[in-house]
């Protein structure tokens, strides 16, 4: 499919402004060689994560789009924060060093350790 995309893209950026347009946001296509899983298997298992949560959460219900799109932030948010190593930080404490500290330089959303944290925030 993404191949196909590119081709049609290729014939079409005989257009000018769409010329101009990519040549300005520097977009250009890269393919994962063909037949060389070893290439694009990290994807491959966010891809299998994205779709485990999204079968374990929603089942087979029928959601709005504003709904759905909740749902995919909220699954989005939770992979971006899933430890990826432990940093050595000041002090001799380990920090967590997550997708989203590598993104945003912070922990956009931190994750709560304790169950009754929302409770306690509403005290």
């Amino acid at each position: 499919m993404f191949k196909a995309t590119a081709d049609w893209i290729k014939t079409v950026r005989k257009s000018e402004k769409l010329q101009n347009y990519l040549a300005r946001e520097n977009i250009r296509w890269q393919f994962n060689l063909t037949k060389s899983p070893w290439w694009g298997g990290i994807y491959k298992r966010l891809i299998k994560k994205i779709k485990k949560t999204l079968h374990k959460t929603l089942g087979r219900s029928h959601l709005s789009y504003e709904a759905l799109e909740s749902v995919v932030l909220d699954v989005e948010r939770n992979l971006n924060n899933r430890p990826l190593t432990y940093v050595e930080a000041e002090g001799g404490e380990e920090e967590v060093l997550t997708p989203n500290m590598i993104l945003w330089g912070r922990d956009v959303y931190p994750v709560d350790d304790t169950e009754d944290s929302h409770a306690e925030k509403l005290t």
